[in-house]
């Protein structure tokens, strides 16, 4: 069964990531778009930590590093959908809008004790906004209506090695290879209050190119009831081949195509220098293992991380000949995690599903590429989550579901405001413990 439903999710899951907008964010328009625009189900509960969290019951795509921690025969399959709500408002005008959208599909497992693979699809940046105004020239109105919907999407390979693992110490270093591809789409559409003739402008580019990122962890585990994690990633500035399209075309209707007559068509070959990106970030577990030296039946666990992530935009470059200026960001995020009862293959009368469920809530703090009124944006959130364990098997399967709750703005009341509430949901699955994968049977 397991088995099927992977299989399943593998075929369809390119088919509905592919083409569909994964934000509402004007500023979409510039540069490659919102980079990482989705959530994970788990890391969005805790500020969008995901740097330094390496678990052999988790996987993490962010950190390739990670892969090489997860439990022998037992890999791991995930999926998860995204859904946000934003209200904007600039001056008097508010909108509403709002998308849900299959965010990553993932399958990663350990083939040995110390080597680890993973493969995916997850998006690597998104478009989507849409926006209308009115110009009054003469006896006339012209309406404009801007939109940008599309993206790219990062279908990857990786896997990583245990370099180090001596007693107390464990080192791993992994990567992710991956290959970029999507179209995104800007268009401006006008016409007259007085007549349906109008005329479109479209510009799209396509992306097709090979990437690749880093990541390294440290694992100190101090004692049985102690243990430091320390994690790093680094995606280099990479060189993206683009196709190109500049369209003008003159409508009959700018509502139907029928009729329509393209005026200007070119395309071009380009290409573009990607942002850099560096993040590091540190986990600390607090696990009470010995039960009977408390007179209970749980052990808890306490989980605090945090993470710090830039992205050098002055890195970015473009063959266009018209060049967005943008602006590096800096994004800080901590969050705390809560497991009444760690160890979620216990079926002990007196441990229920409250105590095997974990707890999580963080905070996060990002300044954004774009700036207003020379103001640069930010976008603040708390964030909040609990991961449901499914208790029907032996296993680490589970499903996680977090909320994020923010702003983004930059304090100007001219400028464009947004508050939005993000709700991702995820399914990890794995196989009981008695099912393990890669496993060799001895024959008495």
């Amino acid at each position: 069964m397991l088995l099927k439903i992977i299989l399943l999710s593998l075929f369809i899951s390119p088919f509905i990531l592919i083409g569909q907008t994964n934000t509402n964010n004007p500023f979409t328009s510039r540069g490659l778009g919102e980079l990482n625009p989705l959530s994970h189900s788990i890391f969005g509960g805790l500020g969008n930590v995901s740097t330094p969290l390496i678990d052999s019951a988790q996987l993490n795509s962010e950190n390739p590093s990670s892969y090489s921690f997860l439990g022998k025969g037992q890999p791991i399959f995930s999926i998860g959908l995204t859904s946000s709500f934003s209200n904007f408002k600039q001056n008097s005008l508010t909108s509403i809008a709002n998308f849900i959208s299959l965010n990553h599909f993932t399958l990663g497992m350990s083939v040995s004790n110390r080597f680890g693979i993973c493969f995916g699809l997850k998006p690597y940046s998104s478009t989507g906004y849409q926006l209308k105004g009115d110009q009054i020239s003469g006896v006339d109105t012209l309406h404009y209506s801007y939109s940008g919907s599309g993206g790219y999407s990062n279908a990857y390979f990786g896997f990583s090695y245990k370099l180090l693992q001596i007693h107390k110490h464990t080192v791993s270093l992994g990567t992710n290879i991956g290959y970029i591809f999507g179209v995104a789409t800007n268009e401006i559409v006008t016409s007259l209050s007085s007549s349906s003739i109008g005329g479109i402008r479209e510009r799209t580019q396509q992306i097709k190119s090979a990437n690749f990122d880093f990541g390294a962890s440290y694992q100190y585990k101090i004692n049985r009831d102690h243990a430091f994690v320390f994690g790093g990633t680094y995606s280099p500035s990479q060189l993206y081949s683009t196709v190109n399209t500049n369209s003008l075309i003159y409508a009959l209707s700018t509502s139907n195509v029928l009729g329509n007559d393209t005026l200007k068509y070119i395309k071009s070959i380009g290409n573009i220098h990607s942002p850099s990106i560096y993040s590091v970030g540190f986990k600390y577990d607090f696990t009470q293992n010995n039960k009977s030296n408390r007179n209970s039946d749980r052990s808890p666990q306490l989980q605090l991380s945090g993470e710090l992530r830039m992205v050098d935009w002055k890195s970015y470059s473009t063959t266009q000949t018209t060049t967005d200026l943008l602006y590096s960001t800096i994004q800080y995020g901590i969050g705390f995690q809560f497991a009444p009862h760690y160890d979620f293959l216990d079926r002990s009368k007196n441990i229920n599903l409250i105590h095997r469920m974990k707890y999580r809530v963080g905070a996060v703090y990002q300044t954004l590429p774009w700036k207003d009124n020379n103001v640069q944006l930010t976008n603040k959130a708390i964030t909040f989550g609990f991961g449901i364990p499914i208790i029907s098997q032996f296993s680490s399967s589970s499903i996680n579901i977090s909320c994020l709750y923010g702003q983004k703005w930059n304090g100007n009341v001219a400028t464009l405001k947004e508050n939005y509430l993000t709700v991702n949901f995820g399914v990890n699955i794995t196989p009981a413990s008695y099912e393990r994968w890669f496993k060799k049977n001895k024959i008495d």
